[in-house]
């Protein structure tokens, strides 16, 4: 077994964690590779690739870090079909399941002793003039929001290409049942039990009492258009990939055929986590 250590840096930052994790690893007889020098340095047993070969050659990927920091490598590793054990250092942790003192749990691994959970991702994809300009997968979310400019945004969303709803609002949030509890539940979304199929769309402040969360079903085709753009307006994936928007682009989601592989050891329901995380 190979296995891939990317850290957040930001978290863990004297490498405290990624050592101890290495350490373990030796113990186990996994292979070890990274792509991080600082990494590699730890231990003469890692093997410092870049992080293209990291992805293809290992056979499971651990971070350090958080939730934040599984989104970050999410998109590769699910292209790759590569499973991911998050150890967590964040203030959340619905992803990355083992905390730092648990590594230990570790030792399952030689026995396959886990279940693989599969995370649906929103396939997204930016059309501009009748071309196709961005591609990506979210795992968590894809969001449409307005800039520095503290005006409301006019969106119309459709699904298979029938009207459903305007928005007169600061943004909209198209979610995965995994995403539901990130920045949805912030703009007052329903939490969705991860392991389903659907996209979660929530409007972020919108200008009217009516409007309200909807969850459309697995098959979904939804597509966005802008009723004028008189600023910036954004598509984030995730939190962290931004692209600006023009105003006779369109916006499409729908479920990925990639998946989010993550490895689980504990035998805890989501709604376990969910009362003890969201207290």
């Amino acid at each position: 077994m190979k296995a891939a250590i990317m850290p957040n840096a930001e978290r863990d930052i004297d490498l405290y964690v990624t050592n101890k994790l290495i350490k373990k690893l030796v113990t186990l007889n996994i292979q070890i590779i990274a792509d991080s020098p600082l990494v590699s340095g730890l231990n003469k047993a890692v093997e410092l690739l870049n992080r293209e070969d990291c992805f293809k050659q290992a056979d499971i990927l651990f971070t350090i870090g958080g939730d934040g920091t599984i989104l970050r490598v999410a998109q590769d590793a699910a292209i790759n079909d590569l499973p991911i054990i998050g150890i967590n250092m964040g203030k959340v942790g619905f992803m990355a399941e083992i905390e730092q003192d648990e590594i230990d749990i570790l030792d399952r691994l030689i026995n396959k002793d886990y279940i693989v959970e599969k995370r649906m991702m929103i396939d997204v994809k930016l059309w501009r003039n009748g071309e196709m300009i961005f591609t990506e997968n979210a795992l968590n979310d894809a969001v449409i929001s307005r800039g520095v400019v503290s005006r409301l945004i006019d969106i119309n969303v459709y699904n298979h290409n029938k009207f459903i709803s305007s928005y007169h609002a600061d943004g909209i949030i198209f979610a995965t049942p995994t995403g539901s509890t990130a920045y949805s539940v912030s703009a007052g979304g329903p939490i969705v039990d991860p392991t389903l199929s659907s996209i979660l769309a929530t409007p972020i402040c919108a200008h009217t009492l009516a409007t309200r969360s909807i969850l459309f079903n697995h098959d979904a085709e939804l597509s966005v258009m802008f009723n004028g753009m008189k600023m910036p307006q954004y598509l984030t994936i995730d939190g962290y990939i931004n692209y600006q928007l023009e105003e006779n682009d369109v916006v499409r989601f729908k479920k990925s055929g990639n998946v989010t592989k993550l490895i689980k050891f504990k035998n805890v329901s989501f709604y376990d986590t969910l009362s003890k995380k969201m207290k």
